[in-house]
């Protein structure tokens, strides 16, 4: 079956955590957190797999944006222009309970810039998780 010229000017969106789906969309283009830095996709994007970081992921660029808070995981764009995007967690802006990621960054901002300890596992969980409530500021600042 051939594409329409309106299939071929959009990518199918799939947000998957380990819990299930978080969203599903089609949309003109993807901004995420990748591990060297933030990258866009856009209709026609050569193949990709990608490693992400705690960040902020939005989906639209022209067509109303969906805003989330995602944290480490991957990014796949295939050739048919699906992308998936496979992460540990990931939250809709709109639903972030912001005073427990603001508590969490109070919490966790004093224990690690005052570590003292290896850089083992335990420093990068206590990482991990300052990462994804700065993930989730940044996130609901977007949608202000």
């Amino acid at each position: 079956m051939a594409e329409s010229s309106t299939d071929s000017q959009a990518l199918s969106v799939n947000v998957v955590t380990p819990y299930g789906p978080v969203a599903r969309a089609q949309t003109d283009a993807v901004t995420a957190p990748g591990k060297l830095g933030e990258l866009e996709v856009f209709p026609g994007h050569v193949p990709l797999l990608t490693q992400l970081h705690a960040g902020v992921l939005t989906l639209g660029d022209k067509t109303d944006k969906e805003v989330f808070a995602v944290s480490n995981g991957f990014l796949e764009v295939e050739a048919s222009g699906t992308v998936q995007v496979l992460v540990e967690r990931a939250v809709a802006a709109g639903k972030i309970d912001i005073d427990k990621a603001r508590a969490d960054m109070d919490e966790l901002r004093p224990e690690l810039r005052d570590w003292k300890g290896a850089l083992d596992a335990d420093f990068d969980n206590l990482k991990a998780r300052h990462d994804w409530a700065q993930a989730q500021l940044d996130a609901h600042a977007r949608i202000k």
